[in-house]
């Protein structure tokens, strides 16, 4: 019979990827599915019997996934949770009626859940996610004159997700001239356009260093996150169904498609100090910036 203590230390395991001895890409292979069911908010993995759940998080809705596996026997029940988004699991344990677990279990997904959503969106500003980067933001002439600035970079918050709110360089719009660009590549044959710069971690964590304006060496990592437009269909049409396959989402399938420079114009990278996971600055490879650091403020 397994306890809380060890099923604890199993969903540890699996969430800081130091099962199957540490290879964090065969965790995330483990997480996936394996087959469909006829609901849409059920799938199935091996072993998994994952949730889609999409009303968790009301004052910030998404789906959030459920990786769940579920046990029992006369008198006993069990239910184990990984929560990967959140970086959380849930292990319960019920002897007695059958009837207890359900209503147990859904009662600590409604008050984990939010919860759990409304720190990660706290602990983004608080790490420094957000705000304004600039080139040489920690040189002495960095406030005193806008021409010493190369680069702009901000990134917001909203009620989704982050999202990049400008890019300049020499005072060009990077962002308007990537909707240009779209326009004539890739808009050339689908029918949508984006709209807002949305962004995401995709789980890519490489250990580094990086030379402090002081010409101290600090240990780092450089976080790897993708830019995924939020798109907006083209056109109208009075034909039956129209506006049916909007809820389709296939933005993943425009991933890395533009190149500039050997390099995909989604690509951004944070850079966080290894101690305290405080964000140093912000790289964006497709414009050779280097590292944006963040505006102190004045």
């Amino acid at each position: 019979m397994s306890s809380l203590s060890d099923l604890s230390v199993f969903v540890h395991g699996i969430l800081a990827g130091t099962i199957f001895n540490g290879d964090t890409t065969a965790v995330r292979e483990w997480l996936k599915l394996a087959s469909s069911t006829g609901s849409l908010y059920s799938l199935v993995g091996v072993p998994w019997e994952i949730f889609r759940a999409n009303d968790l998080t009301p004052e910030h809705p998404h789906t959030v996934d459920i990786y769940a596996k579920g046990g029992g026997a006369y008198g006993y029940q069990s239910q184990m949770s990984v929560l990967d988004e959140y970086g959380a699991g849930i292990v319960l344990l019920i002897a007695g009626s059958p009837l207890a677990m359900q209503p147990v279990y859904d009662a600590v997904l409604a008050t984990l859940v939010p919860a759990l959503d409304d720190i990660a969106r706290e602990q983004v500003v608080e790490r420094g996610y957000t705000g304004t980067f600039v080139d040489g933001a920690f040189s002495p002439c960095a406030n005193e004159s806008a021409a010493a600035v190369e680069f702009n970079v901000t990134v917001v918050q909203d009620v989704d997700s982050l999202v990049v709110k400008g890019i300049e360089r020499d005072g060009k719009d990077i962002l308007a001239s990537l909707h240009e660009i779209w326009g004539v590549t890739i808009g050339g044959f689908l029918a949508f356009r984006p709209l807002k710069a949305r962004i995401f971690p995709v789980q890519i964590r490489n250990e580094g260093t990086l030379t402090m304006p002081d010409g101290t060496e600090k240990r780092v990592v450089r976080e790897e996150w993708r830019l995924e437009w939020e798109f907006e269909a083209n056109g109208n049409t009075e034909l039956p169904g129209a506006g049916l396959s909007n809820s389709n989402c296939l933005a993943w399938t425009v991933t890395d498609w533009l190149y500039y420079g050997s390099e995909p114009v989604d690509r951004l990278v944070f850079v966080l100090d290894a101690e305290t996971q405080v964000v140093l600055g912000l790289e964006i490879p497709y414009l050779r910036s280097g590292v944006l650091m963040p505006v102190k403020p004045l």
